[in-house]
């Protein structure tokens, strides 16, 4: 929220979460082709919605979870304890709240007038979200999801991993899969925007390599 807050200072068109470990896949023309050509969507993905979702991720917010920044196995053990008290108390919190509750992956490409929305809003959804468990998956979605520009989520005719948010991330060979050089092809011609998972310290030649190839430079 604080990034977006001053990022919405910019009036970009569009704004964009990225981790430390992704990557654009092409130049910033094809970039800003793609989000011309998808002008006034939002690109944000959502696994679960609603009815429709896991106790265990309504839980997230349902329940208090005060002891979620504190480390070691003791505090652990306490955030157990006080999830099974309550429970047994019938707490929820969200018994009064209307909200439709979402969640997906928490990276997003979202416009300037979803975002200016998400930024006056977010007083009222920060007394749902405080004190809850991994909001990141879910502050957004729930946001998108009550919002007036709800009618404008983007939806791929290939539902397939993270198309919705035009991130290329493998969840069957890792967790996520870190990319190795042997994977150029598959990132250099993946209609993909950006690509996460890269490390560095377990192969520093695709990153050098993408960024020679966004640049124009032949391998």
């Amino acid at each position: 929220m604080a990034l977006l807050r001053r990022a919405v200072a910019c009036e970009c068109d569009y704004y964009h979460l990225l981790s430390g470990a992704d990557l654009p896949l092409h130049d910033m023309d094809y970039i800003d082709d793609f989000f011309k050509s998808h002008r006034g969507q939002e690109f944000v993905d959502f696994c679960e919605i609603g009815s429709d979702m896991l106790q265990s991720t309504r839980e997230r917010v349902s329940l208090f979870h005060p002891f979620q920044n504190m480390l070691g196995r003791d505090c652990r053990y306490v955030e157990w304890l006080s999830k099974r008290f309550q429970r047994l108390m019938e707490v929820d919190r969200l018994k009064e709240h209307a909200e439709v509750l979402a969640k997906g992956a928490q990276w997003y490409s979202i416009t300037h007038g979803f975002a200016l929305w998400v930024v006056d809003y977010w007083a009222a959804y920060r007394r749902i979200f405080q004190y809850s468990w991994c909001a990141d998956e879910l502050f957004m979605q729930t946001m998108l999801m009550n919002s007036p520009f709800r009618e404008n989520i983007w939806h791929p005719q290939a539902d397939d991993d993270y198309r919705s948010i035009m991130r290329l991330i493998d969840w069957k060979r890792g967790d996520p899969y870190v990319f190795h050089s042997s994977d150029y092809n598959e990132l250099v011609t993946s209609p993909m925007l950006f690509a996460r998972k890269f490390d560095e310290r377990v192969d520093e030649g695709i990153i050098e390599d993408l960024a020679r190839n966004i640049r124009g430079y032949s391998l």
